[in-house]
């Protein structure tokens, strides 16, 4: 009985083993052009699987082309290609096969047969699940025609910048056109030349017999001093369908379309000679506190002008980061427009106000000011970025705020001309020394509208609500000139 029990359990493990060791291999996929064409060339996609959940080595699929539905070894070849090897379980991944269509073939309806393990390099359990037929039809003389036309394009664009732009392909023709490359060039003429310049490579999807299939990217118009002769100007965006010339269509003549842009130089404003000293004064005739005065320069470096009034702000900051708790300390909502190197001057001072009242050289001045020393004065031109630049990313400067040389203790005068608020409404308040002259010219007419003479330092309060709104030019006659935005 123990020996009957121990033949029948081999019996049943010897069973398994040799069924497990089955091996069946089919295709899963394929797939064809329904419409094919003599000696033209159309892409298959196939994929294999392992029936049984083994493993299967790499072997050959072939395809043939028959005028009937019965597969023969007498059928018209077309073309092989390498299965790869199959894990046990996993399905094989989709391929993609290009065959040629004989030029000979008749007009008509045909089959596409897809053979795996053309060769029975493999021992199957199952030798005739390994075909599949596909139902194609052959025609003749029709062919596809691609048509593009540039719609949603801007006239204007600057050098080194993106560019949004959009078209259409059209498939005018016969046929269906399988998928191709459309090709945009930067040119001085309005078609393609060994000078133009490729900025872009598309993708386009297969087209229907008369679909018309819209299309957008993003393209980056080169710098000026990147291209031998330059692209500011008028220019042509030209785009090409069918670049790679994947389809052979009715019409070869059609497949470019142009748009004129004029391209224009760009402007880059920076901040530059930034300084901020901090020091122990007087911010009113005879009370001293703890200061800090900065200045620095808003320059356009770029080609172009900013063609609008412009945007500078300042913040202190106990770091390196802009952020919602960091103090605005100054803004300018009218910076001129700055041609190419034109500067904007900006002069400006502040009471620290984190400073302890405890009297004019009590020992808090000096604790506040080592205070403020500890900050940073961040400088951001165009925060809002309105202004349209070569570079965006050189609009913030940050400033340590040093040591001024005239902390010493005793300090009794202001060496510097200050005013504020700038841009003025109605009021300037100017800050000077005794026997200063103080002179307002008009930067439009080059004409003096105001004249004062201080003869002690302090504050003064100087009504300006006649004065025209524009720029202006404060001199001290002491060696400092002050822009001006009258509001």
């Amino acid at each position: 009985m123990k020996k009957q029990f121990i033949l029948v359990v081999g019996l049943l493990f010897s069973t398994t083993f040799f069924f497990a060791q089955e091996v069946d291999i089919t295709i899963s996929t394929s797939n064809v052009d329904p419409i094919i064409k003599p000696g033209e060339y159309t892409l298959l996609n196939w994929s294999v699987k392992s029936r049984n959940n083994m493993a299967v080595s790499e072997n050959k699929i072939k395809f043939f082309l028959s005028e009937d539905k019965q597969f023969t070894k007498d059928d018209l070849f077309l073309g092989s290609s390498l299965v790869p090897e199959l894990v046990g379980g996993i399905e094989g991944e989709i391929n993609y096969t290009w065959v040629r269509i004989p030029s000979d073939v008749n007009i008509g309806n045909h089959t596409v047969f897809f053979h795996v393990d053309a060769d029975n390099e493999i021992e199957e359990v199952n030798e005739t699940d390994n075909v599949k037929a596909e139902v194609v039809k052959v025609v003749a003389n029709l062919k596809s025609d691609l048509i593009v036309e540039s719609t949603d394009l801007p006239l204007f664009a600057i050098e080194g910048s993106q560019l949004k732009v959009g078209w259409a392909t059209k498939n005018q023709g016969k046929a269906v056109s399988p998928p191709t490359e459309l090709t945009i060039y930067l040119s001085k003429v309005p078609k393609i030349t060994n000078e133009s310049i490729k900025i872009l490579d598309f993708d386009s999807r297969s087209v229907r017999i008369g679909e018309r299939i819209i299309d957008e990217a993003i393209v980056t118009i080169p710098s000026d001093s990147e291209v031998d002769g330059g692209v500011i100007g008028e220019r042509y965006l030209v785009f090409e369908t069918d670049s790679n010339f994947m389809e052979k269509e009715s019409n070869e003549y059609n497949n470019v379309d142009f748009k004129r842009i004029k391209i224009g130089s760009s402007c880059d404003l920076v901040s530059t000679d930034v300084e901020a000293l901090a020091r122990i004064g007087y911010y009113a005739p005879h009370v001293k506190g703890v200061l800090y005065d900065v200045s620095f320069e808003v320059k356009n470096q770029g080609r172009n002008t900013t063609e609008e009034l412009g945007v500078v702000s300042c913040y202190l900051s106990e770091d390196t980061n802009l952020d919602r708790d960091d103090r605005l300390i100054y803004l300018n909502t009218n910076v001129p427009v700055l041609g190419n190197e034109d500067v904007f001057e900006v002069n400006f001072s502040n009471r620290w106000v984190g400073q302890a009242p405890d009297g004019p050289d009590g020992p808090s001045l000096e604790e506040n000011l080592r205070e403020l020393l500890n900050y940073n004065v961040i400088v951001v031109v165009d925060p809002e970025n309105v202004i349209s630049e070569s570079n965006e990313d050189n609009n913030m400067v940050i400033k340590n705020i040093e040591l001024s040389k005239e902390t010493i203790k005793g300090f009794e005068k202001k060496e510097t001309t200050v005013v504020f608020p700038v841009p003025v409404k109605d009021v300037l308040n100017i800050v000077v020394t005794d026997n200063t002259e103080i002179t307002i010219y008009s930067v439009a007419t080059g004409s003096i509208v105001l004249n004062k003479t201080f003869t002690q330092s302090g504050k003064y309060e100087v009504d300006v609500a006649s004065l025209k709104r524009g720029s202006y030019i404060l001199d001290d006659h002491k060696g400092k000139k002050i822009n001006m935005i009258k509001r």
